[in-house]
Order: structure tokens, then C-alpha cells, then sequence
């Protein structure tokens, strides 16, 4: 997920439009690429590291927020690993009490005469405490700092995928401010309703559905607290809930905003035509193919009947 920083939008009177990147751009495939690079086979490299790497490659400017973007995701599919010959808040603690004890003890001075405080005789000294060796101590220190975790295991991904994880990520971002959620779906079998509001039951919300056509719904998404004001405790699992809509062939998304820190309300608007494609599997739709078997026949044989797929 992408944090407030990462999000890139435009204003259109009271409409928010993520800056969306074109998945077929080569620049942007390069630019994916370089970043899987980065993290593939890299194992045992810490994240200050991987960061400073990222850095050399494209800079730390504010132009560089797409692929501050795209490194968050990639960063998302590590799993990192405090690596540690002991525990680091012991290390700490026997160099603290090292380092206080040389504090108290007579100064000594350097060959300039200047009063000098020497910290390789510290590390020593906490080392003989724990029974460790200096080099064992200096690298647990820190050890379990979030810049010092190291790499141990990176779920691949395509490009391809990469970006269009991008895309989506940015349409969270802005759903992370959504009081309410409207969702109309056309020409879905009941199967789909019924993964939609499994995902919905899963995270903890409310809906209520209109009917709008023949075979057509609006899904009117929000949370319980939300029965008494608008409030964005919910913008979390409403965004958590979005990519399950991307997997309908036909919809549209309208989500109500309570935009900055003065709380604007905003819209915010996804159909098909912006080609956003959820990483979410398609489960829960799966029908077997004795069913269908069963179906084709019965409509063969039976003329004056006819079957309707429902609950």
C-alpha cells in the first residue's frame, strides 16, 4: 500500500484523479525492471541498504515519487529479519554500563594532550561481559533498527504486474479518505454478488443494495459508525475492499471524500475505462463443469422448462 506521501493526483473542480502511468510505456517497464532488479537475489541486504541503492538510481526529488511508489510495493513483498548473534537491547544494555563505567574512570587524554574517549575499548570490554566478540557486538547494536533488518526472502513479480499493482495502489491511496463507497454493477452472475459481499462481511462493513435495472445493482458501502456522522475510520477496508470490484466486467466506483486536513468533500470515480486490473485472485466464482454439463443438456432435452443460475 501506498503511504500519503506516494499519492500523486489532479484537481477537477471537486473530483480527484490519480495520476494513473501508462503499463505500455517502455520508460515504465525500464524503470520496473531496474527496481526488480534491485531486490532480486539480494538476500541478506538490509533496508538502509536496499534505500540507498534506490537512492543512486533515481534520486530522492519530489519528481521521483512514482518509483518512491513502486519501491513501496516491492519493499510490501519482502520479508525482512532482525539477524542478531544476540539479542540487541542486551548488547546495548552491557555497552551502555561499559561506556558509563570508562565515563567515571580517570580521563585520558590522546597525543595532542586532548581528553579522548575510547570506544573500541568499550566494545571490548561489553564483549567480555557477554562473552562475545567485539565485531559481534558492534553488529548487534543496532541490529534490530528497521534500517538494519535484513532481506531473507522477495515474492517475485512481472513488470507488467508491478505497474499495474502501481495503478491500483494509487486508487487506494485515495479511497484511504472515502466516507462512503457507491458501487454499480451490471451483467453479473449471482456468484459475483456473493464474493463481493463475503469481501465486505471480511472487512467489517456495511451495504445496502438498490436494485437498478434488470440485472443490475448499486452497492452502498460504508461503516457501522457511520450511521451517526461521516466519519474515514472505515477509508482502510473500504480501499482493502476496492480491488474485489475490479474483478466485475462491468461497473462504476463513486466514492464520497473528506478531502485534506480541512476535510473538503471530494469525489473520487473509477470505471472499466481506466484500465485498473485487481491482484485480488478470482475465487468463489468457480462453478464445476458438471454443472454446466447438467445445464446444456436439461436445456436440450426440456424445451418448456428453463433454468436460471441463482442462489
Amino acid at each position: 500500500m501506498l503511504t500519503g506521501k506516494m499519492l500523486a493526483v489532479r484537481y477537477a473542480r471537486d473530483r480527484i484523479i490519480p495520476r494513473y502511468i501508462d503499463i505500455n510505456n517502455p520508460l515504465w517497464r525500464e524503470i520496473a525492471e531496474r527496481l526488480l532488479m534491485l531486490f532480486r537475489g539480494h538476500e541478506g541486504k538490509t533496508r538502509g541498504e536496499l534505500e540507498e541503492e534506490r537512492s543512486e538510481l533515481f534520486g530522492e526529488g519530489p519528481s521521483q515519487i512514482v518509483h518512491q511508489g513502486l519501491a513501496k510495493l516491492l519493499e510490501d513483498r519482502c520479508e525482512f529479519e532482525v539477524i542478531s548473534g544476540h539479542p540487541p537491547e542486551e548488547v546495548r544494555a552491557a555497552v551502555f554500563r561499559a561506556a558509563a563505567r570508562h565515563r567515571l574512570a580517570p580521563p585520558a587524554a590522546d597525543t595532542l594532550g586532548e581528553m579522548c574517549f575510547d570506544r573500541d575499548a568499550v566494545l571490548r570490554e561489553a564483549a567480555r561481559e557477554l562473552n562475545l566478540t567485539p565485531e559481534v557486538v558492534e553488529q548487534s547494536l543496532f541490529a534490530d533498527l528497521k534500517s538494519e533488518q535484513r532481506l531473507i526472502h522477495f515474492k517475485d513479480i512481472s513488470a507488467e504486474h508491478l505497474l499495474q499493482r502501481y495503478n491500483v495502489a494509487l486508487a487506494q491511496a485515495v479511497l484511504y479518505r472515502c466516507t462512503r463507497l457507491h458501487v454499480t454493477i451490471r451483467n453479473e452472475p449471482p456468484s459475483r454478488y456473493r464474493q463481493l459481499l463475503r469481501r465486505l462481511k471480511f472487512h467489517r462493513l456495511i451495504c445496502e443494495m438498490e436494485r437498478v435495472g434488470e440485472n443490475s445493482w448499486r452497492l452502498h458501502v460504508d461503516g457501522p459508525l457511520s450511521l451517526f456522522s461521516a466519519t474515514q475510520k472505515y477509508g482502510l477496508q473500504l480501499a482493502l475492499f476496492f480491488p474485489a470490484v475490479l474483478l466485475c466486467r462491468d461497473f462504476e466506483v463513486r466514492a464520497e471524500l473528506s478531502w485534506g486536513p480541512q476535510r473538503k468533500p471530494k469525489i473520487f470515480e473509477v470505471t472499466p475505462k481506466d484500465g485498473l486490473v485487481s491482484h485480488y485472485a478470482d475465487t468463489g466464482t468457480y462453478l464445476p463443469p458438471e454443472l454446466g454439463l447438467f445445464v446444456e443438456l436439461f436445456r436440450k432435452r426440456v424445451a418448456d422448462w428453463d433454468i436460471i443460475e441463482a442462489t
